[in-house]
């Protein structure tokens, strides 16, 4: 194959990777739903959430106990103390990962659906451990009546807005799905057999893959800071979550390009006719 042509299919073979480990990703994450719940759920314990967690229940319990009585110093921190012992019981963990089971297909819905009402939010729902919080608080003496029922338990995650922005992106991929890492791999194959020059060709392949996923990691992050600008520290924790298994795909890659260069280099200066 003539080398301009082994060129273009290696700039070929390099533009298409992002969209490659993106399919491919997505297929293995994103679209499956205990996959999802597996990733987020050890998150029952962090800080970042059981913070946030804690907090919606406080205030919509103060909201339900109303005032004189949630005016009250002694009546908030036993409320904050009951809501801290939910949060931190066995309770929440269970009830965490069901909240996300759901999350994940209102996440799916959003990003497949053609259209989407306005002013729509995604939300993780904390209604189940309303029956936890009000035995906690009648336990501790709360005798006000609590009614949960008709409080706003959920934490918001983000905006719908936010993953229309990323919709189009989404059922490209999800289209793809694995065919095209497969479809990738068959022209690496095919620029490597065909090309005359094949340590050079992979030396190349090396250095559009360096390229690629420098700039697909680079994306991810510019896209982190734009869609986690106005959201929730949930959704920070919940995105880093979720992203760790894609960017250490991709710190991988990079390592596995750097090592294929060097050899490249290797065996370019091991070819080099020795002088006497």
């Amino acid at each position: 194959m003539p080398r301009p042509v082994t060129w273009l299919l290696v700039a070929f073979v390099s533009a298409v990777l992002p969209l490659a480990v993106l399919s491919a990703w997505t297929a293995a994450m994103v679209e499956d739903t205990d996959t999802w719940v597996e990733t987020v759920g050890p998150l029952a314990d962090q800080p970042e959430v059981t913070e946030q967690v804690a907090s919606r229940l406080t205030a919509a319990s103060l909201a339900a106990i109303g005032p004189p009585y949630a005016d009250e110093p002694d009546v908030q921190v036993v409320v904050r103390r009951v809501v801290a012992r939910v949060v931190g019981g066995p309770e929440f963990p269970p009830a965490w990962t069901e909240a996300n089971r759901v999350l994940h297909r209102e996440v799916v819905r959003v990003l497949s659906s053609r259209y989407l009402p306005d002013g729509e939010t995604l939300r993780i729902d904390l209604a189940p451990l309303a029956a936890d919080v009000i035995d906690g608080l009648k336990s501790e003496g709360v005798t006000a009546p609590i009614d949960l029922s008709g409080r706003d338990l959920t934490v918001e995650v983000a905006p719908t807005e936010e993953l229309e922005k990323a919709r189009w992106g989404w059922n490209v991929v999800t289209t793809l799905g694995y065919w095209l890492p497969i479809a990738w791999a068959a022209l690496v194959v095919l620029v490597l057999v065909s090309a005359r020059r094949k340590v050079a060709a992979l030396g190349e392949l090396a250095i559009g893959a360096l390229v690629a996923l420098g700039l697909l990691w680079g994306g991810l992050l510019l896209a982190r800071t734009a869609v986690l600008d106005s959201a929730p520290e949930i959704a920070d924790t919940l995105w880093d979550a979720v992203f760790e298994s894609l960017l250490t795909t991709i710190q991988i890659g990079l390592l596995a390009s750097v090592v294929v260069f060097v050899l490249r280099v290797a065996i370019g200066l091991g070819r080099r006719p020795r002088t006497p």
